[in-house]
């Protein structure tokens, strides 16, 4: 039915529609009918790999300059698309708002179009990567926000309906069958799933409904508080994330967007003349978003005062907008602004109402609908001439679309999410009753901490509007974080390591929020007294802010991370909290140090790790109320806390040792902890001094590392064979000694009716087995894993460790 040419003419008129309709960018914050072309504007992205979900991002500093900022790992876009040169099936991308999303999105789209391939300097689309997909659609998610979920759906009406008719649905449903295909869906976050209870797609609505096809790549981009949704909603394994953090170059973005505003008004701005007034208002940081160094520099250019913070750089752009009822690029002149006189609603009036909707959208407990709104939303809050005249000064935009249905419909949003973001703050600042709607959009972020990066820019708008809220605000985010805590360590087993509570990832993001709300309150001549209970000297970037709010802070501190660094000391500050936090400090993490710490007045103490003392450092603690304790690479001054553990461990339930230099303290130590659950050690010889016992309360003995001899193993074993809860034994890369007599142990496990092998690595090896169709890959070579009792579990009353944490919040 379809000839060969019939495959060519669609692909050639593909590509000439992306080249004529999508060969354009906005210029934020012009309006948006007011472009460049993408060749002349894009500037290469810099993007990260997000490896299983578990994205540190201290790896990634955020520089304030104006160079390059490469990565050491240099991704480009055959990265994203291929894995071991293989087209994969699905892809996501996150990125926080204004980093460049849907340019990457065009721009990837208007490569694969365009011949010969443009210029790419940097290397970063590799068009051979591109050549390899013989069809690329591009979809606008937000285009279909409550209308379609179904993806084939969307690439018909938005773009075979603007193609020659002949193409139609059955030839678009052979394509995506037969040819290689990419997919690019843009806005994830800015869509939602059409309200109908009889959808095919059930209660899957996180994400548009897909066919799986061995030939298409699905590329989909999003904010990552969606992404945390879409992952725990579905059954879905993402494994290909990434994330645009922004552009590498803030300086060639500048000077391409001077460049095209030259052409259009015939002026010769320099660009090293904006770099200077940047620096001179101590702005540099604003640059490497996108979004706001587009504000700055537009204001800049048509002669507007830049502010010396980003509530002032909103403030005047908001300004100029209302300022302009339209504007005009003219030949040979500046570019010039009209007032509307014939409007008669007074700017502060139409202000006013547009906070109302900028917050009420905003403040959405689904967020599905929170960035881009239908009509009814509009119209509860402006009139028909509200409406137009925000259109006009580009505050809101609209869109229109081809429905399913044949009919045309439209969807509106804030020029920005940023712009949306300062006008709620705005509203929040002025509304009488603000209490509770503050607390309900803390309550949205629904115990994701991924979503502090996307409150970032709104908390740091209420630091600088309002003094008192931001005060309010950083309390409740640091409760929120405290709970987030609390939840980890009530849920930590020994599978999953104890290192997890750490926190340095969720500590490191709240710490630098704070800071970030600090300088902003500080840029706009008033200073708020912020909260902050979650303190690490890790990637410090300004010592003297620090310093004031940890000082500032020091009697209600609930977690540090503390590693000690020779070029900028901190023992000070912490010495001060430790001494100060007595009835608040619930997680304490120590590392590479060469003082002495002083815990033992800190009674509510719940989690400690200590790594790597420098002798002859030492530690001493309350253990009294302590759930869970990581002693890695372990000196003779940690050892001192083997003898603590044995006096007072009522609430102990999590050990994990590494290393340590006499093991006979800690086989001491080991049968006095009554009401312990989970062990874990590793690196330690124990055919000197054996294990003799250990508590009656434990459910999960791991050994890594481990040398033993049989007998104690043996032992071990049998101490729990009377007992009447599940205990489960896991040995990974030990030398049990002698082996004979451990493939012997092993059989009469194997053959007991008292015991379940769970895993055994070591068999899966001896007979050639490919342990990656067994086990999760190399890492479980070595593993004889076991059970006694395994359908019983232990009944133990924790309550009375559990309580103590309830005070910690409330002071806070």
């Amino acid at each position: 039915m379809y000839g060969s040419n019939y495959f060519t003419d669609f692909q050639e008129d593909l590509k000439t529609f992306y080249i004529k309709f999508k060969n354009q960018l906005p210029i934020y914050p012009l309006p948006p009918h007011v472009k460049g072309m993408v060749g002349d504007l894009y500037v290469t992205p810099n993007v990260i790999r997000l490896d299983h979900g578990k994205y540190n991002r201290e790896s990634q500093h955020r520089r304030h300059s104006l160079r390059k900022s490469y990565s050491a790992n240099e991704l480009h876009l055959s990265d994203i698309l291929l894995y071991h040169g293989t087209i994969v099936n699905e892809v996501y991308i996150e990125g926080e708002p204004g980093v460049g999303k849907t340019a990457f999105c065009v721009k990837t789209a208007l490569a694969w179009a365009l011949k010969p391939f443009p210029t790419d300097p940097d290397r970063f689309f590799q068009f051979e990567t591109l050549g390899l997909f013989k069809f690329v659609f591009l979809v606008f998610l937000r285009d279909f926000s409550g209308l379609e979920c179904d993806i084939e759906k969307m690439i018909y009406h938005h773009i075979l309906t603007n193609l020659p008719a002949k193409y139609t649905d059955q030839f678009l449903q052979r394509i995506l069958d037969e040819e290689v295909c990419l997919i690019i869906l843009d806005g994830l976050d800015e869509w939602r799933h059409r309200d109908n209870s009889d959808c095919f797609c059930g209660a899957q609505t996180m994400i548009p409904r897909r066919r799986m096809r061995d030939k298409c790549l699905l590329l989909t981009t999003t904010r990552p508080w969606k992404m945390a949704f879409a992952r725990m909603s579905s059954d879905i394994e993402i494994e290909r994330r990434f994330e645009i953090t922004g552009v590498k170059d803030p300086r060639d973005l500048a000077e391409k967007v001077i460049q095209c505003l030259n052409n259009k008004t015939r002026r010769s701005v320099m660009p090293d003349d904006f770099f200077n007034s940047v620096e001179d208002h101590n702005l540099t940081h604003c640059l490497n978003l996108p979004v706001l160094n587009m504000q700055l520099l537009y204001l800049w250019y048509t002669g507007g005062k830049l502010g010396s913070s980003v509530c002032d750089i909103y403030r005047n752009m908001i300004d100029m907008l209302f300022g302009q009822q339209r504007m005009r690029l003219s030949t040979g002149r500046d570019i010039e602004q009209f007032r509307d006189d014939e409007n008669n609603k007074t700017q502060d009036d139409l202000l006013e109402k547009l906070q109302k909707l900028a917050f009420d959208t905003l403040i959405d407990h689904e967020r599905e609908s929170s960035i881009v709104f239908d009509q009814s939303e509009v119209d509860k809050a402006l009139n028909s001439e509200e409406k137009k005249r925000s259109l006009q000064v580009g505050i809101l935009t609209q869109r229109s679309f081809l429905q399913p249905n044949a009919q045309h419909g439209s969807v509106l949003s804030f020029l920005h999410k940023t712009f949306q973001e300062f006008l709620a703050v705005r509203h929040i600042a002025t509304t009488v009753s603000q209490t509770y709607n503050l607390e309900k959009f803390i309550a949205n972020l629904d115990g994701h901490m991924l979503k502090i990066q996307d409150i970032a820019t709104f908390f740091e708008f209420v630091c600088g509007i309002d003094s008192e809220k931001s005060v309010a605000f950083s309390a409740s985010l640091m409760n929120f974080v405290s709970n987030d805590f609390e939840a980890k360590l009530n849920a930590i087993g020994t599978e999953k390591s104890v290192q997890d509570l750490q926190n340095l990832h969720i500590i490191q993001q709240a710490q630098d929020l704070i800071i970030k709300g600090l300088r902003e309150s500080k840029s706009n001549r008033h200073e708020a007294h912020l909260y902050l209970t979650h303190v690490t000297d890790r990637h410090v970037k300004n010592t003297e802010v620090w310093r004031e709010l940890v000082k500032r802070n020091e009697t209600r501190i609930v977690s540090v991370y503390l590693q000690e660094h020779h070029d900028n000391p901190t023992i000070d500050v912490f010495r001060s909290v430790f001494s100060s936090s007595n009835d608040t400090l619930v997680y304490v993490t120590l590392k590479e140090r060469r003082t002495d710490i002083d815990l033992s007045g800190c009674i509510h103490l719940k989690y400690l790790c200590i790594v790597g003392e420098k002798e002859p450092a030492k530690t001493t603690a309350s253990t009294e109320s302590m759930i869970t304790c990581s002693l890695e690479r372990v000196t003779e001054g940690t050892e001192k806390m083997f003898a603590a553990l044995s006096n007072n461990s009522e609430c102990l339930q999590n050990l994990h040792v590494h290393q340590c230099k006499h093991t006979n303290d800690l086989v001491n130590m080991l049968p006095e902890l009554k009401n312990l659950k989970r062990l874990k050690i590793c690196h330690v010889d124990f055919t000197k001094e054996p294990i003799e016992r250990l508590s009656g309360t434990l459910t999960y003995v791991y050994f890594e590392i481990v040398t033993i001899n049989i007998v104690t193993l043996e032992r071990l074993t049998k101490l729990y064979e009377g007992s009447s809860h599940s205990v489960t034994f896991k040995l990974k890369e030990c030398n049990v000694v002698p082996h004979q007599e451990f493939i012997a142990f092993k059989e009469k496990i194997s053959s007991s009716n008292k015991y379940n092998v769970m895993k055994d690595g070591y068999e899966m090896q001896a007979q050639n087995l490919h342990l990656n169709d067994v086990f999760d890959g190399m890492d479980e070579m070595y593993i004889f894993k076991y059970s006694l009792n395994p359908d019983t579990k232990l009944n133990t009353d924790d309550s009375k460790c559990t309580t103590l944490y309830d005070r910690t919040v409330s002071s806070v």
